[in-house]
């Protein structure tokens, strides 16, 4: 593997990590994946105008995978918040 490709992996498992570390730090679990997909969505406007649009043929996946992640996402929240009391604000024993 390329010493540029183990880069990205390792740069997208601390995004990874460190987002969902956010969503646990405190607050509600829904508003803060919320606002950080509203955050990603306004990031990538800009790509928009630098790449063509997908190919009719792809939207049905397009519309798919943003299905399957939105469930994902709802799903994700919901487990954090039901493990998770506001009271504890999720501190490093909310494993248990």
């Amino acid at each position: 593997m390329s010493p540029f490709i183990a880069g990205l992996v390792l740069l997208a498992a601390l995004l990874h990590a460190g987002w969902n570390a956010m969503a646990k730090s405190g607050g509600t679990p829904q508003y803060s994946i919320a606002s950080y997909r509203l955050i990603s969505a306004v990031c990538c406007l800009p790509l928009l105008f630098v790449f063509p649009i997908p190919l009719v043929e792809s939207w049905l996946l397009l519309l798919l995978s943003t299905v399957i992640h939105t469930v994902y996402y709802v799903t994700l929240s919901h487990t954090i918040a039901e493990t998770c009391p506001r009271s504890t604000r999720c501190s490093a024993d909310w494993r248990r």
